[in-house]
């Protein structure tokens, strides 16, 4: 009887016994169990396999995690959108209107602002634009522009005035576009800003007499 070595796949040595009779052996069950090679290429397929849906799964996490960025940030521009237009229903009129004069609580609304500007080449024509866009036709009824009798027809019943707040406010805005302020030296109300507010106050006392002519009243001022 021989007794001989054999190395196994797992580094290991083994002994065996060989019959000198038959020439047979009895090999431990180790050397039985190598595998294949048809084995050994299928468990390449499936690590294969693995990978694969590793790299599927990593790409469709990716898709989402841009998805997810990208919806937070319309909605950030959305949340955004709703804050501005909370705060312009809480400020309407300082958004969509100007103040003639500031604290005059006189406003009009940008368009018709420019509206007045454009084609008014003095002061005077400016307040005549601007009083038509103030002043309804049934403010203007029955009323005078100062509230004063007139010298023409002493006669006639004093007529009320018209809004004065409105009044003062526009002419003031007039004035102040083509930068005629009450004082330029500090020395008192100064001469061409009181030339040109006796002007305007003389043509909007003439539009209001040919606004109520229209309106077939007759006006005393």
């Amino acid at each position: 009887m021989l007794l001989s070595l054999v190395l196994v796949p797992r580094k290991t040595w083994s002994c065996y016994e060989v019959d000198d009779a038959t020439g047979r052996s009895e090999t431990p069950s180790e050397i039985l169990n190598v595998p294949s090679s048809s084995g050994t290429h299928t468990f390449a397929a499936n690590i294969t396999d693995l990978q694969t849906r590793i790299q599927e799964l990593e790409t469709k996490l990716d898709a989402s995690s841009k998805s997810k960025k990208k919806y937070r940030a319309k909605a950030k521009e959305l949340k955004q959108k709703v804050e501005d237009l909370e705060e312009k229903l809480k400020h309407p009129v300082s958004k969509a209107k100007v103040e003639l004069v500031a604290g005059s609580g006189v406003f009009l609304s940008k368009s018709k602002i420019a509206a007045a500007k454009l084609g008014s080449r003095s002061p005077t024509i400016l307040a005549r634009n601007l009083f038509r866009y103030l002043f309804s036709p049934e403010e203007l009824a029955g009323h005078s522009l100062m509230g004063r009798s007139c010298n023409a027809n002493k006669y006639c019943s004093v007529l009320p005035s018209i809004s004065a707040v409105k009044r003062d406010a526009l002419v003031e805005f007039a004035l102040e576009a083509y930068n005629i302020n009450p004082s330029i030296t500090g020395r008192g109300v100064s001469e061409e800003y009181k030339h040109q507010k006796s002007r305007i106050l003389a043509s909007l006392t003439k539009l209001l007499r040919e606004e109520s002519k229209k309106a077939d009243f007759i006006q005393c001022d």
